[in-house]
């Protein structure tokens, strides 16, 4: 469902699968014979090793990157055009949605004890797409590569230095 939302995306050119090594000497069928260029790479270990082998493999023309998760099947073609949209501007965007709930931060013990309240009109809850300007996720794949992990590609561009810019989320866009 995911490939499919972008194949059929008219800003998207051509698409960069990471899956399991397993899979990549013969991709499941939805992976050929299709209307745009498709490579298939082997992923790595932790997310940022996959996304970056995903990325050695794009064409040099491609100018804006876009990084989905197979596991959020729901998002919009809308969500993606604002997303590249603003990456296009700012040199990086990410999906996310305002935090609704209020939200606690645990102590470290256990039983964990609530710590602090923090305030939710400052937390946001991140969403793919994540999209980046060729050079902003070249340097942040670069910190990936000998840092620590990291659960984002926009973490790494916030380390790196980069402002991401927040585009709204929408609520179908859930992970499964």
């Amino acid at each position: 469902r995911s490939v499919g939302l972008f194949l059929a995306h008219p800003e998207i050119d051509e698409l960069v699968v990471a899956l399991p090594p397993e899979f990549v000497a013969a991709p499941p069928p939805y992976l050929q014979a299709t209307a745009k260029p498709i490579r298939v790479v082997a992923g790595g270990a932790r997310r940022q090793d996959s996304v970056a082998n995903a990325f050695n493999a794009i064409d040099d023309a491609s100018e804006l990157v876009v990084i989905h998760d197979a596991a959020r099947p729901f998002a919009s073609a809308s969500l993606i055009s604002r997303t590249i949209a603003a990456a296009a501007e700012t040199g990086a965007a990410l999906a996310a949605l305002p935090a609704r709930d209020t939200v606690k931060r645990a102590s470290g013990v256990q039983p964990p004890l609530v710590s602090e309240t923090i305030p939710r009109d400052t937390v946001y809850l991140a969403q793919t797409p994540q999209a980046f300007t060729r050079q902003v996720l070249r340097e942040a794949l670069a910190l990936g590569h000998s840092g620590p992990d990291a659960t984002d590609e926009e973490a790494l561009a916030e380390r790196a230095g980069h402002p991401v810019r927040l585009v709204d989320g929408e609520q179908a866009n859930i992970k499964l």
